[in-house]
Parts: C-alpha cells; sequence; structure tokens
C-alpha cells in the first residue's frame, strides 16, 4: 500500500481497492474505487477541481440495499440475513441510498444519545460498568461552589454524553458496511 500524497486541495490515501480523497477543507471523504474515470484521474496526476461537486455514488456492484425494520416503540433492527422476517408489529424498509443510510445512522445516533442523556437507570449502569466520571461530576454538580462551576459541569457531562455517542455511533455505522464503497465518480 503506497503512502498518502496531495493532489491539489486533496489528500489522498490509497487502499487495497481504490482510493480516500480528503479535502483541506475538512469535508467528509470520498472513496474512489480503482477503475473508475476518477481513478484514471489520480493516476495520471490530473487536478480533482471537480470533485466536489460529482454525484456521490456507489460504484457498480459494491453493494445491496441493507434491509431494516423498525420496531413499535422505534428500535431500529439490522438483521444477519435480510430473508429474515421482522417481527409482527415492525416495519420493513430497505435503506438503498447513501442518502438514506446518513439519515438512518443520524437517527439511530440521536436515539442513543437520547437514551444515554434520559435514561437514568441506562446511566447508573453504564456508570457502574465503565467506572465514568460522569457520575462523579452529577455528584459534585450537585453541590457545586458557584453558578459558574455548575455551569461548566453541565458542559462537561454533555461532552461526556457527545462523546459516549460517536463511539456507539461506530456500532450504528457498523450496520452499513457498504458505506466504505462510497464512490465519487
Amino acid at each position: 500500500m503506497s503512502e498518502s500524497f496531495m493532489l491539489g486541495e486533496h489528500r489522498v490515501e490509497p487502499t487495497g481497492n481504490g482510493y480516500w480523497l480528503f479535502p483541506r477543507s475538512g469535508a467528509r471523504g470520498r472513496f474512489i474505487p480503482y477503475g473508475s474515470e476518477t481513478a484514471r484521474r489520480i493516476e495520471a496526476g490530473h487536478a480533482l477541481t471537480d470533485i466536489d461537486r460529482t454525484r456521490r455514488a456507489f460504484a457498480a456492484g459494491t453493494h445491496e440495499p441493507v434491509v431494516a425494520w423498525r420496531e413499535a416503540d422505534g428500535t431500529l433492527s439490522i438483521p444477519p440475513d435480510p430473508s429474515f422476517a421482522p417481527p409482527p408489529d415492525a416495519e420493513r424498509f430497505e435503506i438503498r441510498t447513501l442518502a438514506e443510510a446518513d439519515r438512518v445512522a443520524a437517527e439511530e445516533r440521536q436515539r442513543i444519545l437520547s437514551k444515554w442523556q434520559g435514561d437514568e437507570e441506562f446511566t447508573r449502569t453504564m456508570d457502574a460498568t465503565f467506572d465514568n466520571p460522569r457520575s462523579q461530576l452529577i455528584t459534585q454538580m450537585l453541590n457545586p461552589k458557584s453558578e459558574m462551576e455548575r455551569d461548566v459541569i453541565r458542559l462537561v457531562i454533555k461532552e461526556l454524553d457527545e462523546m459516549e455517542s460517536q463511539r456507539q455511533n461506530v456500532e450504528a455505522h457498523a450496520f452499513f458496511h457498504w458505506r466504505e464503497h462510497d464512490a465519487g465518480h
């Protein structure tokens, strides 16, 4: 595997299946599969001035729709095999596009964050399991030295919750293994 290199405004990281392009702007990277027109432009060292305007699409033959269902309580489930039947009270649907995958992942991420922030029993269990500093901060917030300290602790707790949500987001994105085939050609 070659090392990454700069091509115009993009950092290019070769992989076994293609190239990851990361713009200097910090925007989301794009995967370019070998054999695509954009990959040939990269290999020739041509500038990628229009890459951010190209339609994001899957490379041909790189994915199948993800079958999922939403249970009555809003929980998203993705079966290990698409032929599995959903529970009687669940709504079956398919995730066919990257936009749908992003929307469902964002919804699942928000559900996880809401559960983390709003469910006291869940929070206590997680704190006990992982000895999270969150419980110590909550105890400290009950008897703050000042209102400013209480406000700072609230911000730190919010940041801890968001970090935990992002960690759990890895599991949410694991549902969508074909995200790596996001082609920009």
